[in-house]
C-alpha cells in the first residue's frame, strides 16, 4: 500500500511537472515567434532606412546640380545686367554727341 501511495505521489509530480515544462515550452514558443517578428519589423525598418537614404542621398544631389545650375545662371544675368549697363553709357554718351 505504501508503494503505491509513492507510486500515485510520483506520477501527480510528474504530471505537475509535464504541465509546468509544456506550458514553458508553449511560452518558449509564443517568445521565439516574437523574437521573429520583430526582426522581420527590424528587417524591414532597416530596409526602408537604406530606402530613405538613397533618396536623401538623391535629393542632395539634385540640390547640389539646381545650385550650381542656378548660380551659372546668376552669373550669366549679372554679366547681362553689366552689359546692359554699359550699353546704357554708351548710348548716353552717343546721344550726347548726336545733340552737340
Amino acid at each position: 500500500f505504501f508503494c503505491v501511495s509513492q507510486l500515485k505521489l510520483v506520477e501527480a509530480y510528474n504530471d505537475k511537472r509535464s504541465r509546468e515544462l509544456e506550458f514553458k515550452e508553449k511560452e518558449l514558443q509564443s517568445l521565439s515567434s516574437e523574437i521573429d517578428k520583430k526582426v522581420k519589423d527590424f528587417e524591414k525598418e532597416k530596409s526602408e532606412a537604406g530606402n530613405f537614404k538613397k533618396m536623401v542621398e538623391e535629393c542632395t544631389q539634385e540640390l547640389r546640380s539646381k545650385k550650381n545650375e542656378l548660380t551659372a545662371k546668376l552669373d550669366h544675368s549679372t554679366k547681362i545686367q553689366r552689359e546692359i549697363e554699359l550699353k546704357k553709357k554708351q548710348l548716353g554718351h552717343f546721344t550726347a554727341k548726336l545733340q552737340k
